[in-house]
């Protein structure tokens, strides 16, 4: 074991040794650091799991599946605060030989700099931690778990041990970046977000172990205590059927998994963490409430560059508006082939570009959006044209899904028609006599080339050949997968 003196090892410059030095019965092997690029999480080896609060009622609980994986915890801190950043004994597997690595705070670029603290079995047994460590600055610190060897379940904890170790409110209004409403996450999006894949479960076969822990947790929370296993969960939810999406949040690259379900009269669920029981969000009739994520530099508004925080490019700029995005962040699995979004590593910010015409590559999550139009539009005489401006995107697109809801005496007496920025048109519904309605929900439009303008204005065009007759288009909104050409 590590002699105790040396166990916690504060740095104030560039760590050069991967290990702490001290006397040893049974020497261990050199432990691997966390690997960071530009003071940022790798994705490929470090999990950005969320937001670590102090206290014991708001420990997190995860699992790390194999040596050299790492879980990254962003923790507010003020300065002059003592805190203490642990691996506790409860929650944590039997022998679990934890790794606490602190870093920060976070710059203007969203990198966290150099180590600043370390250790290795400070704790109970060989678990790690962090004590009585003096706030230096006032900001958000990363706080990386890791193991020397095999795999287990950890909890991991922060303590304010004294002084305020939590920064004062900032003034300002954070934005949840799930907005305010599920079906208006699942159906337009928000800015910030990419909608992955959105399924609709109906049994425990079909999730994951962590995705099932994950509905039991949602469902306990509502106050069903009595649900202690999934096929439980299964048994309670109404018509046994829950809805799970996968969201990337192009503005700070974190995935999350949304779990929806009917519970009589009313719609429950929660948000997560992808592949944690770190509950970010929860729904309540329909509602997003108590959402602890919100929105990054990225995928923020911009004309130029100057109008982007650090490295950020302002790109798919039309119309004096675009979005800011580092383009030079590849994820891991980038370019694989792909059949679906789920096909992609898209915990890692990654979506199928060509998954409407049965497959294509996987490319990074920012490339898709959706745009929506903002309120209710009258049909009225011959001819009514709906424009919807699409920007932030690579160049060309490769997907266009088309939401669509009109309201018509007589749909045999319309011709809707869908004219992209290049000013290709594809039809999507020609005097239809046996049309009862026209409602479409991510409808994959195929008369579109793969390789024209994503950004831009598209135009909805709707002949009335009755000019008589009105009607009205209650919903029109694109989802958009791009790629560059």
């Amino acid at each position: 074991m590590i002699n105790s003196s040396l166990r916690t090892t504060i740095l104030g410059f560039s760590l050069a040794l991967t290990v702490a030095c001290g006397e040893s019965d049974s020497a261990k092997p050199e432990a691997a650091l966390p690997n960071l690029i530009n003071g940022k999480a790798d994705t490929s080896s470090v999990a950005n799991r969320g937001v670590l609060e102090f206290g014991s009622e708001t420990a997190i609980g995860n699992r790390i599946p194999e040596p050299l994986k790492f879980d990254a915890y962003e923790v507010e801190m003020a300065e002059g605060g003592i805190a203490t950043l642990e691996v506790s004994q409860k929650g944590t597997s039997r022998g679990f030989d934890s790794l606490l690595f602190l870093y920060g705070p976070k710059d203007a670029q969203g990198g966290f700099g150099e180590l600043i603290a370390r250790d290795d079995d400070s704790g109970w047994g060989p678990l790690s931690r962090i004590k009585d460590f003096k706030v230096p600055q006032t900001g958000t610190y990363m706080l990386v778990v890791g193991t020397y060897e095999g795999s287990g379940f950890y909890r991991v904890q922060a303590t304010c041990e004294s002084g305020d170790c939590v920064p004062a409110p900032s003034p300002t209004v954070q934005e949840c970046v799930f907005g305010g409403s599920y079906y208006d996450l699942v159906t337009k999006g928000t800015p910030a977000t990419s909608i992955v894949q959105k399924t609709a479960v109906t049994g425990p076969s079909e999730l994951s172990e962590t995705q099932a822990d994950q509905l039991v947790d949602s469902l306990v929370y509502a106050g069903f205590d009595d649900v202690d296993s999934v096929d439980k969960a299964f048994q309670t939810v109404d018509a046994g059927e829950v809805n799970v999406v996968q969201v990337w949040d192009a503005s700070s690259r974190r995935a999350f998994e949304v779990f929806e379900y009917a519970l009589g009269d009313t719609s429950v669920g929660a948000i997560y963490a992808a592949g944690t029981l770190n509950k970010v969000a929860v729904i309540s009739d329909l509602d997003i409430y108590d959402c602890k994520a919100f929105v990054g530099v990225e995928r923020q508004d911009c004309w130029t560059d100057g109008d982007c925080l650090g490295d950020l490019k302002c790109v798919g700029v039309v119309s004096q508006v675009g979005s800011c995005i580092d383009t030079g962040l590849r994820p891991e699995g980038d370019q694989l082939d792909c059949n679906s979004s789920l096909d992609c590593p898209w915990t890692n910010g990654l979506v199928c570009a060509g998954e409407n015409f049965g497959g294509g590559i996987c490319n990074p999550a920012w490339m898709r959006r959706h745009f929506s139009q903002v309120s209710e539009q009258s049909i009225s005489g011959e001819v009514t044209n709906i424009e919807l401006l699409s920007y932030g995107l690579a160049s060309v697109h490769t997907d266009v899904s088309l939401d669509l809801f009109i309201i018509h005496p007589d749909y045999s007496q319309l011709r809707v028609t869908l004219v992209n920025p290049t000013g290709t048109e594809s039809v999507i519904h020609d005097q239809d006599a046996d049309a009862r309605e026209i409602y479409l929900r991510r409808e994959a439009i195929m008369g579109f080339p793969s390789d024209e303008d994503a950004n831009g204005t598209w135009t909805l065009r709707i002949e009335n050949l009755n000019p008589e007759l009105s009607g009205t288009v209650v919903d029109f909104g694109l989802e958009i997968t791009s790629r560059w050409d």
